[in-house]
């Protein structure tokens, strides 16, 4: 008796010790719970998803994004951002509003040094402020929702819009270039076909019916002409909607044929005037020519500055 009561009692004494193990492992496991649970939404917010072990099992597998962007390509995508068209249009503007070369490459030296100022601001505030949303998230962390919102809507209605028509005028005239060799592109000719581009790009619907229409109307040399736009422009739309549909590979392949066209006419053009002083046609470079017919207008110098920071604006 006296056994069992010592047994009995030796067992008493080690319960409290098994059941305290047995809470320590239990508050072990939902620890490990939590971690893998908090693990798995940072990892949600980064648009990739890896289940917890219990819920992978449950649930099979997640479904998350194919990463597929490299290295390369991600640099392409940047490069074609940054160098837009603005840098084979702006350099007319800015000889013809400074007057002279020596003017010219001071204000290309000054729109230079401003948007170095300004891209190591912007690299500040990215690192600074880590939010998705760019110049919006910057204005709403540092001045407010208002602010924001008027930027934003500036940015939609007046900014973008202005920038795309640029960017089809230049399209229009390098376009309609190979059909006036020997002289100027018109303007009216250029900018019509910027305003199709601009059309056919924002409003399909409204292009689709303009196309229908003209198939109706009678087959004039304009009218063909036109027709003959109107189809390439479509075909062209429609392939790069193809390509970008079919896989995202493509269409990376298609941004680093288009960035790597940019580096090559850049060099192009670098490799052409480095030829032309080789040859010693240096003249109005000299010191004593360089500065010739210069315009000291403000308002000359403003339009010169404006036309420089454009093609800067990439950063």
């Amino acid at each position: 008796m006296s056994g069992s009561g010592g047994g009995s009692s030796a067992v008493k004494k080690r319960s409290p010790a098994g059941s305290a193990s047995s809470v320590a492992q239990e508050e072990e496991k939902q620890a490990m719970e939590k971690m893998l649970e908090a693990a798995g939404g940072a990892q949600e917010n980064g648009c990739a998803r890896t289940p917890s072990p219990s819920a992978a099992a449950d649930e099979g597998e997640g479904v998350a994004l194919k990463r597929s962007i490299t290295l390369m390509n991600g640099v392409a995508i940047i490069v074609g951002t940054i160098i837009g068209s603005g840098i084979f249009v702006t350099p007319t503007g800015v000889l013809r509003e400074a007057g002279s070369p020596g003017l010219s490459l001071v204000v290309w030296a000054v729109c230079g040094a401003f948007s170095i100022v300004g891209a190591l601001c912007y690299a500040e505030l990215g690192t600074t402020i880590t939010k998705s949303g760019g110049d919006y998230a910057y204005m709403l962390e540092v001045y407010g929702s208002l602010p924001a919102f008027l930027k934003l809507w500036i940015e939609l209605l007046i900014i973008r819009p202005s920038s795309q028509y640029i960017v089809a005028l230049v399209f229009a005239t390098y376009l309609l270039k190979p059909i006036f060799p020997t002289c100027p592109v018109p303007d009216e000719a250029a900018k019509l076909v910027a305003c199709l581009c601009v059309l056919y790009s924002t409003n399909p619907l409204l292009s689709v019916f303009l196309l229908l229409l003209q198939n109706h109307e009678q087959e004039s040399m304009g009218n063909l002409q036109l027709k003959y736009l109107h189809r390439m422009l479509w075909a062209f739309k429609l392939l790069l909607t193809a390509v970008n549909c079919y896989s995202v590979k493509a269409a990376t392949r298609v941004q680093d044929a288009f960035a790597a066209a940019k580096l090559l006419a850049l060099a192009l053009i670098i490799i052409l005037g480095f030829v032309q002083i080789a040859k010693g046609d240096v003249t109005s470079l000299t010191p004593e020519h360089s500065f010739e017919n210069t315009k000291v207008g403000v308002g000359n110098i403003v339009l010169a500055l404006y036309s420089g920071l454009f093609a800067y604006g990439g950063w």
